[in-house]
C-alpha cells in the first residue's frame, strides 16, 4: 500500500472520529447542563413563571423544616426516583441547600423524563436569614 494512500485513509478515520466526537458533546452539554442556573437567572425564572414554576426542595425533611423557600414542595433527593411520577407537570426549579443535590435531582428527573422541557436547578445557595426565615428572590 502507498504512503499516499495509508495518509488519506487516516485522514477519514480522522474526520469520522472527530465528527462522532462532537456529535456526543453537543448531546452531552444540551442534555447535562442546560438546566444549571446562577442566582440571577433562578430570580429571572421565578420573575417569569411566578406561580406556575414549581420550587422542589431536595433536602432532608429537616432541614426542609428549619426553612425553605415559600411553595417549595420537599421531596429529598434520596427518594426521588421513586417520586419522579409525582411531580407536577410545568416547569421545575430544583433547590437544596449548595447545588450538590439539586444537580443531582435533576439528572434523576431528566432520565426519567427526558421529555421534560422546563427542567432547572439552582447551582448556589439560597438566601436563608438568621431567624431562620427564607428570601427566596436572593441568592449566594
Amino acid at each position: 500500500m502507498k504512503t499516499h494512500d495509508i495518509l488519506k485513509r487516516f485522514a477519514v478515520a480522522l474526520s469520522i472520529a472527530l465528527v462522532c466526537l462532537s456529535m456526543t458533546a453537543c448531546i452531552k452539554t444540551d442534555h447535562h447542563h442546560k438546566g444549571t442556573l446562577d442566582g440571577p437567572q433562578a430570580n429571572n425564572l421565578i420573575a417569569k413563571w411566578g406561580k406556575q414554576l414549581h420550587i422542589l426542595d431536595v433536602r432532608t425533611p429537616e432541614e426542609y423544616a428549619q426553612c425553605h423557600l415559600k411553595g417549595a414542595i420537599n421531596i429529598p433527593v434520596e427518594t426521588l426516583s421513586e417520586k419522579v411520577s409525582s411531580l407536577p407537570d410545568g416547569p421545575i426549579l430544583i433547590v437544596c441547600r449548595r447545588g450538590v443535590r439539586a444537580h443531582k435531582a435533576y439528572h434523576i428527573i431528566l432520565d426519567a423524563q427526558p421529555q421534560r422541557k422546563e427542567l432547572y436547578y439552582l447551582n448556589g445557595t439560597p438566601t436563608y436569614n438568621e431567624d431562620g426565615s427564607c428570601n427566596c428572590m436572593t441568592f449566594k
